[in-house]
């Protein structure tokens, strides 16, 4: 295994931001923001004992828990960490995920493994403790079109995308919680379809059995992702909680109430913070005036204060408090947290230790620190998953030929060839022109002086010459590039291919590969094998050769 540190990524591409590079390697820079340093274990002592000592529901969390992941179709390692729950002395390393479809892009299971492998490293450190790994769907987003698509590169190493379309049309409304959303049997179709653009392997059936089994019509977005981490996860002990039910919003209703009664306070609270750290860095997330949804007609809409009581942005319907308090009263469960309120919601029914987030949720949990201080919940350890490129023994090979690294694929596509171009061509043509340019602009500076002698006047007719001769020259240049591509074109495919797979369509390949892609090629086994390669506590990108 390679590793890349994060900061070699080109800026420009704005893949980290400055507040997640600093949180990995100048931690004492952003520290007042978090719990702690997520490498101290003396931090992770005091975040323990507040998460202890905090009151919470342990037995209806237990309960509930046991209820979902029995039709998760969890082992019997998921049902006994499920009974640790209901002991004072265990903990929770939780990571979660909007339900994208197929398990979204390949820093899923990034983030699940870290969470897995952390719970065993904890679990060895701290004997007299147990830790489990819990993984939330976030099933209660509305966001349909970024859970929608599957993304893979075909057999002819073209990149293809594939958007589940469950009536066959794009979604004209807002379709509430995508979680609990049911398959249709359009689903079928984009399995299909999926197959058909990858190439048949001695593992393709295995694969689509298993996915047509677990992706089928009836069942609900949340059920199939978390049924599909237990296939690609079998027996790992991984608890999986859907927090839409009515029995974990009701261990809720506190914030839900206090948030709706003394609006605009956390709000307030978090503009401040926010206010402080965007000197510095930028803010991820933006707060409401109440960070509240409600789940209303079929739809997800956020509340909204208005003169006469609340609205439903986004909708015509308006309550009244009184309303509004008798709805929170009798239909909780119709009550959603936006993104500020969900990591609160998260560690309210959780004894969380540690969350395992990328690096978009590194940046947002730093504006979070005086609400948990002032709702009174213990923050936990922030820990940043693994983040790595799979490169193929075809990929690996190109790179290897041309002496490239994965981060050059993520700067100017045509520099790059260009670059690579000139080091496999006997003639190098940025030294070529620059050097006809600078002999062209020394004949021309002495032309210069001579004029000048003869007649002025002519100068205007020489600088005018000197333009049109860089601009020829210029031409001529691009022109022989192009000629040169044209006569090293197997080069050329060879870079891209290579582009196809580290940085598709111009993001890193964790963030745009699904993983069916390898588990058509390589079998169920593919993640045991990542498993065994990726490293929970190496903090920098790493490559992870595959052939």
């Amino acid at each position: 295994m390679q590793t890349i540190s994060f900061r070699r990524f080109p800026s420009e591409s704005d893949i980290y931001s400055d507040l997640f590079l600093d949180y990995i390697d100048r931690f004492e820079a952003v520290g007042d923001y978090y719990a702690g340093d997520f490498r101290n274990h003396d931090v992770l002592r005091g975040v323990l004992s507040a998460v202890r000592e905090f009151p919470r529901g342990r037995e209806v969390l237990a309960d509930v828990l046991h209820r979902q992941n029995v039709e998760f179709g969890a082992g019997q390692t998921t049902a006994a960490n499920i009974a640790l729950l209901r002991r004072p002395n265990t903990f929770a390393i939780v990571t979660g995920q909007q339900v994208g479809l197929l398990a979204g892009p390949m820093y899923t299971l990034y983030k699940t493994i870290t969470a897995l492998q952390l719970t065993a490293q904890l679990n060895q450190q701290f004997p007299e403790h147990r830790f489990i790994a819990v993984f939330w769907l976030e099933g209660e987003d509305h966001d349909f079109e970024e859970v929608s698509h599957v993304r893979t590169v075909t057999t002819e190493n073209t990149l293809f995308d594939l958007q589940y379309l469950p009536h066959g049309k794009p979604l004209e409304r807002n379709p509430g919680a995508v979680g609990a959303m049911p398959l249709t049997p359009a689903i079928t179709q984009v399995l299909e379809g999926l197959r058909q653009v990858l190439p048949v392997t001695e593992f393709s059936g295995q694969v689509f059995d298993a996915l047509n089994d677990i992706y089928k019509a009836g069942a609900s977005m949340n059920t199939a992702l978390a049924r599909f981490l237990n296939y690609l996860f079998p027996d790992s002990g991984l608890v999986i909680v859907d927090p839409g039910a009515k029995e974990l919003k009701e261990l809720s209703r506190p914030i839900f109430e206090d948030e709706l009664r003394s609006f605009p306070q956390l709000c307030e609270l978090v503009i401040q913070q926010s206010a402080h750290l965007e000197s510095l860095y930028h803010a991820q997330a933006k707060p409401k005036a109440i960070n509240l949804f409600l789940l209303h007609k079929g739809g997800r809409y956020l509340i909204e204060p208005v003169e006469s009581g609340f609205s439903l942005k986004g909708s015509r319907q308006k309550f009244t408090r009184e309303e509004l308090n008798q709805l929170l009263t009798g239909s909780i469960e119709l009550f959603s947290p936006n993104v500020i309120l969900r990591p609160i919601i998260q560690d309210r029914l959780l004894p969380t230790a540690v969350y395992v987030a990328g690096p978009a949720e590194v940046a947002y949990f730093a504006q979070l620190k005086t609400l948990y201080r002032h709702l009174r919940i213990p923050m936990p350890v922030v820990h940043p998953r693994a983040s790595a490129t799979i490169l193929e023994d075809k990929i690996q090979k190109v790179l290897e030929r041309y002496g490239l690294s994965v981060v050059d694929f993520f700067g100017n596509e045509g520099e790059l060839e260009e670059h690579v171009l000139e080091q496999e061509s006997n003639i190098r043509l940025d030294e070529l022109f620059r050097g006809v340019k600078r002999k062209l602009s020394e004949a021309l500076t002495e032309l210069q002086f001579g004029l000048n002698h003869i007649d002025p006047t002519l100068l205007g007719a020489l600088e005018t010459t000197r333009s049109k001769v860089d601009a020829n020259l210029s031409r001529l240049r691009e022109k022989a590039v192009r000629a040169q591509k044209r006569k090293n074109e197997v080069l050329l495919n060879h870079l891209r291919k290579a582009a196809r797979h580290i940085a598709p369509d111009g993001h890193p390949q964790e963030r745009w590969l699904s993983v069916i892609y390898f588990l058509n090629k390589y079998g169920p086994q593919f993640v045991t094998w990542l498993r065994s390669e990726i490293r929970a506590n190496v903090f920098e990108h790493q490559v992870l050769p595959l052939g």
